[in-house]
């Protein structure tokens, strides 16, 4: 006896089942795109099958894959789990003989509905987003849209009724596992859609957000100031510093991924400041306070930080290199007077100067604070990780040409003389070491471009 997709769905959940490849296809809006794509695919060691005149690719990719790299794929406009595929021309049982809306039933009726509801909440279980169990919770709605030219049978089916006959097959499978049909406030869209030689059934799971970086007053890549944050692992109510914060490019970067944290930045320098003011007035809903001020002295309270971020001076940034040791120590012995303990920092510099901040950062145990948050004792910044990488990547036909290499620093604020906890690795996302391990790589590989699908309100009864 085959097991109902409800037995196999409380299978899924009984066993914290995980799926280890999942059947994706993707959609591009252009030829150009799409050429694009595939060569980011195969980057990634997928490879995929390509519909160029529908643009559209399709691909079994493993679990993890969806997770971390899908998301950074930088000309996709939608990504959907495949269901159901179907190759479709004038002889097909659907039109041959006039639209035959019972085809499109039994291909949702035999769709793994299990499977696609515990991929689907997996994937948001993975971003650490509240998520409801599988099938438990979804509210779905319909969404069929259809692709033709004047003349051909496909032209002929109406989408308003594919719709009702889809939304009343729905009921049947969906209603068993826990999923409700809500047209005013979906959770889940299930998606039909009809072009002159392909059908496909699926769930959007990632759609194209709007690119982020765009400041008037430029200063580190977006992609690596993004890279900065994310490392940092911040999470919803931290306090995050930026001591040298520039034009206050990472910290605006930051807000615009982690809206939930609110951001300090300090500068010595006026007319930087005065750039800094200009770019955040730009996105008047970032709670970012910018403040004139010495990052060696900082004009903060002690255990008042839960993270710092910052892209230290090195080489043409400052008038004497060989002063960079000493800047070095006196801004960490700054940086740890204001970071609360198990306070996390994450330091950029060159590879260049990385022995020099690992140097400062084991002499900064000195700096004793008598406060509240830690009760006179002395803490230090222990070093938990290095992530080496390039600092350009533009110049992908000859690697070899981006000379300069840079490495983040991430440290933990601890009590002196402790040692470091073996989880310690875990307050930080290390994501940035897949730069080292593959030299093809930049932040801007790994930068998401995608978010998680957002149902959009249907027409009533839909």
């Amino acid at each position: 006896l085959q097991p109902s997709i409800g037995t196999k769905l409380s299978l899924h959940l009984a066993f914290g089942f995980v799926p280890s490849m999942v059947r994706l296809f993707l959609s591009a809006d252009a030829n150009l795109k799409l050429s694009r794509l595939v060569k980011q695919m195969e980057l990634m060691d997928v490879h995929p099958e390509v519909l160029w005149h529908e643009h559209k690719v399709f691909c079994d990719v493993p679990f993890d894959v969806v997770q971390r790299r899908i998301p950074c794929l930088s000309t996709v406009e939608r990504v959907f789990l495949c269901l159901h595929r179907e190759v479709l021309h004038d002889d097909h049982p659907l039109v041959a003989d006039g639209p035959n809306y019972a085809v499109l039933q039994q291909w949702v009726r035999e769709s793994d509905w299990a499977a696609a509801l515990s991929d689907l909440s997996a994937l948001h279980g993975s971003s650490g987003r509240q998520k409801p169990l599988p099938g438990v919770g979804w509210r779905w709605h319909v969404d069929c849209r259809r692709r033709a030219q004047s003349g051909t049978k496909l032209r002929d089916l109406d989408t308003l009724t594919a719709k009702q006959r889809i939304r009343e097959t729905l009921h049947d499978v969906l209603g068993p596992l826990g999923c409700e049909h809500d047209s005013v406030g979906p959770t889940m869209t299930v998606c039909v859609l009809l072009y002159p030689t392909v059908a496909l059934v699926g769930l959007p799971i990632f759609h194209r957000v709007q690119r982020k970086g765009n400041f008037l007053h430029k200063g580190l890549h977006h992609t690596i100031a993004w890279g900065l944050a994310s490392t940092a692992r911040l999470q919803d109510g931290d306090v995050v510093l930026d001591p040298m914060a520039g034009k206050g490019i990472v910290l605006l970067e930051a807000a615009a991924f982690f809206p939930a944290c609110t951001f300090v930045g300090v500068e010595l320098d006026a007319e930087q400041l005065a750039k800094a003011h200009e770019n955040s007035s730009a996105h008047p809903s970032v709670r970012c306070e910018l403040i004139h001020g010495d990052a060696r002295d900082l004009p903060l309270g002690s255990g008042s930080v839960d993270v710092i971020l910052c892209d230290l001076p090195f080489g043409c940034q400052y008038g004497d290199s060989a002063d960079l040791p000493r800047l070095y120590q006196s801004v960490l012995v700054s940086l740890l007077r204001v970071l609360r303990e198990g306070g996390r920092a994450v330091l950029m510099t060159t590879e260049e100067y990385k022995d020099d901040l690992i140097a400062a950062a084991a002499k900064s145990f000195s700096c004793s604070v008598d406060n509240g948050s830690r009760g006179g004792t002395e803490t230090t910044l222990q070093l938990v990780q290095v992530i080496p990488f390039r600092w350009g990547g533009h110049n992908r036909k000859d690697p070899s040409q981006d000379l300069r290499h840079c490495v983040f620093c991430c440290f933990l604020c601890v009590e002196q003389g402790s040692a470091l906890k073996p989880l310690a690795v875990e307050a930080f996302n290390l994501i940035g070491l897949e730069l080292s391990e593959n030299p093809a790589f930049t932040w801007n590989d790994i930068k998401p471009t995608l978010a998680f699908y957002k149902p959009c309100r249907s027409t009533p009864g839909c």
